[in-house]
């Protein structure tokens, strides 16, 4: 989604048949269980707004210090606003374009979550149903409506595409009866994914029209294979397949694009190149229509397997220190503080998916880093607690570029923060607005 050339129409077209001969259409999903993570059923009242604790708008015509136009060339200013994007109370979600005397709004929500990953040696399955704008001919030219997924570490920095990784797992045009599925990795132009084109297949809807009807779009990221594999999935079946032994795929580039977290995207453009190079043809036109949404009934996520999850230091940015339970407790309330890294058992965490986000274990106690009491106190200090299976126990990370993330508590929405940036010794690591200084950065270091 994030840049497209006219070589895609050539290149999906040629490797989708390749695909499509190799698995047919009776490929399903591989793994023989899953654990949903992360889901959003969309309920709420008409005309509302999506849950902002799920998901958070961009807006305007590019990301901070991005390249213009979302680097694809469409036309439309994405907004905040409940005409563009909202709840229909059916279920949905619904996005609209829509064209005010020739200026298009229209929307683009992403995940607040950065947490989507397949564990090493498992696998990850992000599957939406969605319906398309329900719109065809020479009314459809320029819609494209997309879900798909960029690296966790392109958050706040927007400049390394595609080295961080982007994978699409729907976009349609056009009105058009066709999913394409993509990977886009590596640099630009060129590389082992041939950015801007990417490596990608596509297929059709069958019952109803992609635009008809809701159909199920599935992307499977798996590591316990090797090579490792992304697969794509229509309707349940299997129609397009990436794998890390791809020509000219070496093992740097694909663990850049691959095996790390990622976050979730919806949106329906306007315009721009993909869409253009399909018709021959400037888009959206005069005959465009204005106001068909795209539809979504769900957005889920899950995993499976992998084996034991490997631990992590934490290091405040600010101080160099790492985050540590005060005087090796095993008790519930044990102080969460800073302190140097001696390679204590109590400064080392492990990573539990949990809602989109994690999450984190002391591997000293067992226990949870832990927001006490759901407090919603700027200034309160965290601990740690046994497992409550609560928000308040489960952080998302989110990219504070450099490989740095901001750690925020998925109940409070407050970040992680070593308090008044100190750095000595003991100082308590306490909740508070963010996103703020580097007191409130951390980086995730294996042990």
């Amino acid at each position: 989604m994030m840049q497209i050339s006219a070589l895609l129409i050539v290149c999906t077209m040629l490797v989708s048949v390749t695909g499509y001969e190799l698995f047919g259409k009776i490929a399903t999903a591989k793994a023989a269980s899953w654990t949903e993570t992360w889901n959003d059923e969309f309920d709420g009242s008409a005309g509302s707004a999506p849950n902002g604790s799920n998901w958070l708008y961009d807006t305007g015509t590019s990301y901070p210090g991005g390249a213009g136009n979302w680097g694809t060339g469409e036309v439309e200013t994405n907004t905040t606003s409940t005409n563009n994007v909202y709840l229909d109370g059916n279920g949905h979600l619904a996005i609209k374009p829509i064209n005010n005397n020739g200026n298009w709004t229209s929307g683009r929500i992403e995940t607040q979550s950065t947490g989507f990953a397949a564990p090493a040696g498992g696998e990850l399955a992000v599957e939406a149903s969605i319906q398309m704008p329900n719109v065809t001919g020479g009314a459809a030219l320029g819609y494209w409506p997309a879900f798909w997924m960029l690296g966790a570490a392109f958050r706040g920095v927007y400049t390394n595409w595609p080295m961080i990784g982007e994978v699409d797992t729907m976009e349609n045009i056009n009105g058009l009866n066709t999913e394409y599925g993509t990977l886009h990795c590596g640099v630009d132009p060129g590389g082992p994914c041939n950015e801007t084109t990417g490596l990608g297949g596509h297929t059709p809807c069958n019952g109803s029209t992609c635009q008809s009807g809701f159909h199920t779009y599935r992307v499977e990221i798996d590591r316990s294979t090797s090579p490792e594999q992304i697969r794509w999935y229509l309707d349940g079946a299997q129609f397009w397949q990436v794998s890390s032994n791809a020509p000219g795929m070496d093992a740097t580039t694909w663990a850049n694009a691959v095996d790390h977290s990622f976050f979730i995207i919806l949106n329906v453009a306007m315009g721009g190149a993909f869409p253009n190079a399909i018709c021959g043809c400037s888009s959206p036109s005069g005959a465009t229509a204005s106001g068909i949404p795209m539809l979504v009934d769900y957005v889920r996520a899950y995993t499976s397997g992998g084996g034991s999850s490997p631990y992590y230091k934490i290091v405040n940015r600010n101080s160099g220190q790492v985050l540590d339970i005060s005087g090796l407790s095993t008790a519930n309330g044990g102080a969460a503080i800073q302190w140097p890294y001696n390679g204590g058992a109590n400064q080392q965490w492990q990573e539990v998916p949990v809602n989109g986000g994690y999450k984190l274990v002391n591997r000293n106690s067992g226990l949870l880093l832990d927001d006490p009491g759901y407090s919603k106190t700027n200034g309160t200090a965290l601990d740690q607690w046994n497992d409550t299976n609560g928000s308040n126990q489960w952080w998302n990370l989110v990219s504070a570029g450099n490989g740095y993330y901001y750690l925020v508590n998925q109940s409070s929405g407050l970040y992680a923060d070593v308090s008044g940036g100190s750095t000595a010794n003991g100082a308590p690591v306490i909740e508070w607005p963010g996103p703020g200084g580097t007191n409130q950065q951390w980086q995730l270091i294996q042990v």
